[in-house]
């Protein structure tokens, strides 16, 4: 008996499990199916995803080394190309794709979002430039300079997580590199307001709080609590007593 060739069942196996159960298989399909494709673009983002939690490496690794090492027949086929044109599909349906996974988590784990805890990060780029909004090959301007959590000046984009009080993430946004903390509120709670979770209580920090922020707040959520500076504390107490 010669061994031929030995592949990896169990991470891969797992992660297309949940992969199908939490929708994701169905709601990518979908999107994939509305636009006339006739593409596995589906199938390319479950290899990335599951390449991404078993062993990162690049799309160019996933395509032409990782794919060969594991056992995922149905991911036998697919292109380089299918790669970077699905993360394009994805990047275009991002709002769709969280908001049906979050609501099928929601209903998996049977969630009371009574709770939003909301926070921003900042994440920067080894670059010395930032976005060129007359590049036609830039899809956005996101990459800007600015003043990063660990405390220097780069190039870098600001992401922001609301997440329950279980820590389950409801959504993400990215903002250019240069956008302040308090500018973010009214985004927010714009794109919160549409997928109708209902009175929710809104936690945040002090960098959000704002006179502005507070009336957004009180028109999209009713209910908020945010952190307030050790400065402001005795003209806020003036105010309120």
């Amino acid at each position: 008996m010669k061994i031929i060739q030995t592949l990896s069942l169990g991470c891969p196996f797992v992660i297309e499990s949940l992969w199908d159960r939490l929708g994701l298989k169905k709601t990518l399909a979908d999107i994939v199916e509305a636009k006339g494709l006739r593409i596995p673009y589906e199938r390319a983002l479950l290899a990335m995803t599951a390449n991404r939690l078993c062993e990162p490496t690049s799309k160019l690794g996933v395509w032409d080394r990782w794919l060969s090492t594991v056992y995922m027949p149905s991911c036998n086929g697919l292109k380089l190309k299918h790669m970077y044109d699905a993360m394009d599909l994805l990047y275009e349906h991002a709002e769709d794709v969280e908001k049906a996974l979050f609501f099928e988590v929601a209903n998996l784990f049977n969630l009371d979002v009574d709770i939003i805890f909301y926070d921003t990060t900042t994440a920067s780029f080894h670059i010395d430039y930032e976005d060129d909004p007359e590049d036609d090959e830039s899809n956005a301007t996101l990459r800007q300079f600015g003043h990063g959590k660990e405390g220097f000046w780069a190039p870098q984009v600001v992401i922001a997580l609301a997440v329950t009080r279980e820590g389950i993430p409801v959504r993400s946004w990215v903002f250019p590199g240069n956008t302040a903390d308090v500018t973010t509120i009214e985004k927010i709670r714009s794109d919160l307001r549409g997928w109708k979770l209902g009175r929710a209580l809104f936690v945040a920090d002090s960098g959000m709080n704002s006179e502005h922020n507070r009336k957004e707040l009180a028109k999209a959520c009713g209910k908020y609590l945010l952190a307030c500076r050790m400065a402001s504390i005795s003209s806020i107490k003036k105010e309120v007593l």
